[in-house]
């Protein structure tokens, strides 16, 4: 579970004498909205948790100092087609993107691109939604995304919006999401790939 991988990360930063984050778990959407900020803490959400250990593991970032996991949020995952397109929630993992059918025939670039994704491990805890939002320019979907013309379907206490990838992404690690928004999801429009 998402648990497991971080526990070990929180051990050893507090071995190291550094902060440890506390962590919440979300049970919908609206919980996710409503644990975003407690106590003035801004809160990450996190599903497979796998861009955040390897960070840590490796130095680079320390965990947030807050989390929310939104790992059983049932609405945020499944692979819907829609009008020609498809949906793929927040919490779809890349070992799911690669067994669909639909997405092999039609989609094929995001399955093939969702097959070499990190280590085995990876995929199948890492998510198309924590790919996304981590805005990673090394991230393996990311190209095929965007030629499908994919959007990024945000929630906040203020409503819903959507934003193509391209507006999402302002840089290396960098997304336009407020804070306080959740990926729920991204709609791939452009079934000709």
């Amino acid at each position: 579970g998402l648990w497991s991988p971080l526990r070990h990360v929180r051990r050893r930063q507090a071995r190291a004498g550094r902060p440890v984050a506390t962590r919440d778990r979300a049970i919908g959407v609206t919980s996710s909205s409503n644990v975003r900020r407690v106590g003035g803490c801004p809160r990450r959400p996190v599903a497979g948790g796998t861009d955040l250990v390897v960070g840590a593991r490796q130095g680079k970032a320390a965990l947030p100092e807050a989390i929310v996991a939104i790992d059983r949020i049932d609405t945020l995952g499944g692979i819907v087609e829609v009008d020609g397109g498809l949906r793929l929630g927040a919490l779809v993992t890349h070992d799911e993107i690669v067994a669909d059918r639909a997405i092999r025939e039609r989609f094929t670039a995001l399955a093939d691109a969702s097959a070499i994704v990190g280590s085995h491990a990876t995929r199948t805890h890492g998510t198309i939604g924590g790919n996304v939002m981590n805005a990673s320019p090394a991230m393996d979907t990311g190209g095929p995304l965007l030629c499908f013309g994919a959007s990024a379907n945000l929630r906040s206490a203020s409503g819903e919006r959507a934003l193509p990838l391209e507006q999402l992404w302002t840089g290396p690690g960098e997304t336009a999401a407020d804070p306080r928004e959740l990926l729920l999801d991204h709609g791939d429009d452009d079934a000709e790939h």
